[in-house]
């Protein structure tokens, strides 16, 4: 009976001990938790934000709108530039007339110089009647060789402004090459990058913020256990009765007649005993499954956020590829703007180039407005001399040949000249039209090379301060983890309290089972089948109890009626 009452004793203080650690560390456990569940709230929700720079979905968000709009515009300057290229070639096609009249001057005139070769011969035959016409054919033979000595340097001059065009269709054929590139790289590896970047944000914050939601339920785990906090006092109170009982018990070494009343009250003082005791281990063992339930959950719970909060982070850093495929095309933008810029300051000075030649051309068609009066002249007086030497009457054919190509040379003078100088008046235009749109192309490249890259330096920056804060973010602290980890030892001594129960319940059983054949057999000697007990140990002891539903129960065990007052008067209420 003592060791009995040791091990009751000890179940009372191991258990106190227990719920009062429960009681001490809970709190604790939960005040870390929502502190825990409150900082997870404040790094999800700030996550890459940094001191003067907004959320990162924010920024990535603009980002890719500025991105979308700077693609735009860039779209809007190649059409532009379509535009200009278009008039532009189609002047510099009309351009290519005027060496159409070129090539027919040189022809012209080297008719013309055949014809006078052929007059001047034919005024060497007439005689002293032919002089003057010879002095005129000999001075026409000079103005042609001139003519056609001009039309060939125009021809060398023309053949460079046509080498100029073609470099400069080249380099414009490069331009655009370069922007396309450009307008590629902003649209497959940016605007994807961005998007991307910002998708696998989005997926770790919505990730990271269900988490916070299902740590929730942690909390919940920790709340219902704590409520179970209740059961010490009604363990207490019980194992406090059954010691009373068990101390009431009567030592009986052998039944005999006289201690009858003592065996049989001996009996149901220990079913009175084992009746409590199975009441508290099933307290014990309802706590103890509602600990493991929710132990259990809890710990599922924790393995599952840690899990899911280290998929977040690997996919994240993962996700950095992406990053690194938007800072390579911002290195690639870079690269390519600047050669852009380079490409398009050249093409304007080729155009400028262009127009010196041109001018040059033209200055050459001026110079054939003196040769074309000279060539008037030359015609008037070959018909004059005609008119004054009968000896040249046979050569009135060949003096209208001569005029005749005379009269085309003025006119493809006139047509190349005009033709030259609509060309340079076009280009002229076009060309500061150009420059200007070209430098506005450039500048825009270049700001817009340098928010960009402004951009990346900035995502990148929050990229790295996001995954740090990834890395070190957790919904659960250490000294949340040592609570916890201490509950779950603490459940494990529950359940060797449980079984030290049993022990207890077990050796009462086995003294009863001993005992109870004696009393049986004594009970059929007197040919009764139960027995009343006389004294009143019974009621005595019933009336020290604290609990109503023992009361009760005692009377029902003992098979006495107990009063209705007496077991008022041990009411109490626990809860």
């Amino acid at each position: 009976m003592d060791s009995n009452n040791h091990i009751l004793q000890k179940v009372i203080n191991d258990t106190e001990k227990i719920f009062q650690s429960i009681a001490e560390n809970y709190p604790v456990m939960l005040k870390e938790l929502e502190r825990g569940i409150k900082a997870a709230s404040s790094s999800i929700n700030n996550l890459g934000a940094q001191e003067g720079f907004v959320n990162l979905n924010e920024y990535l968000q603009r980002s890719e709108s500025e991105s979308r709009q700077k693609l735009s515009e860039l779209k809007e300057f190649k059409e532009k530039n379509s535009e200009i290229i278009k008039r532009l070639s189609d002047a510099i096609d009309e351009y290519s007339n005027s060496q159409q009249y070129i090539e027919e001057i040189r022809d012209i005139s080297e008719s013309l110089q055949i014809v006078s070769l052929n007059a001047l011969c034919n005024a060497v035959k007439a005689g002293k009647g032919g002089e003057g016409f010879s002095v005129i054919t000999e001075n026409l033979k000079d103005v042609t060789v001139d003519t056609i000595e001009k039309t060939r340097t125009l021809g060398r001059k023309g053949n460079t402004v046509q080498l100029a065009l073609d470099e400069f269709y080249d380099t414009e054929s490069m331009i655009d090459s370069k922007r396309r590139k450009i307008l590629t790289i902003l649209e497959e590896k940016v605007l994807k990058g961005i998007n991307s970047y910002r998708y696998q944000s989005d997926i770790t914050g919505n990730l990271l913020g269900g988490l916070n939601s299902e740590s929730e339920e942690v909390r919940s785990c920790i709340l219902n256990i704590m409520e179970e906090l209740q059961q010490q006092d009604l363990i207490r109170q019980t194992i406090d009765q059954i010691i009373l009982s068990i101390s009431e018990q009567p030592q009986i070494s052998e039944v005999t007649d006289e201690n009858i009343d003592s065996a049989v009250f001996c009996i149901r003082i220990i079913e009175l005993s084992v009746s409590m005791i199975e009441e508290v281990i099933n307290i014990l063992e309802k706590t103890i499954r509602l600990f493991n339930e929710n132990f259990n959950t809890a710990r599922k719970k924790l393995e599952f956020i840690q899990n899911e909060k280290n998929k977040a982070v690997a996919g994240f850093i993962q996700n950095s590829e992406s990053f690194e495929d938007l800072a390579t095309a911002g290195k690639g933008i870079r690269i390519e703007t600047g050669e852009f810029s380079m490409m398009r300051q050249e093409l304007i000075k080729l155009i400028f180039k262009i127009i010196n030649h041109v001018e040059g051309i033209a200055e050459e068609f001026e110079s054939f407005n003196k040769i074309s009066g000279w060539l008037q002249n030359v015609a008037v007086l070959s018909r004059i001399e005609l008119s004054r030497s009968k000896s040249l009457g046979g050569m009135r054919e060949s003096v209208d040949d001569m005029s005749k190509l005379v009269e085309r040379i003025q006119q493809q003078i006139v047509l190349g000249e005009k033709e030259t100088g609509n060309f340079i008046g076009k280009t002229a235009d076009l060309s500061e039209e150009y420059r200007k749109f070209a430098g506005e192309e450039i500048n825009f490249l270049t700001d817009f090379n340098n928010i960009f890259l402004q951009n990346i330096e900035k995502i990148s920056s929050s990229n790295q301060s996001f995954t740090e804060e990834l890395k070190r973010f957790d919904f659960f602290s250490d000294t949340f983890h040592r609570q916890f980890d201490q509950s779950e030892k603490e459940l494990d001594l529950l359940k060797e309290i449980s079984e030290d129960l049993v022990k207890v319940r077990n050796e009462l059983n086995e003294t009863r089972n001993r005992i109870q054949p004696f009393v049986e057999q004594r009970l059929q000697g007197r040919n009764i089948n139960d027995w009343e007990l006389s004294d009143d140990n019974m009621n005595t002891m019933i009336e020290k109890f604290t609990i109503y539903s023992h009361k009760k129960t005692a009377g029902e065990v003992s098979g006495l009626d107990v009063e209705a007052s007496v077991l008022e008067a041990g009411e109490v209420t626990l809860f």
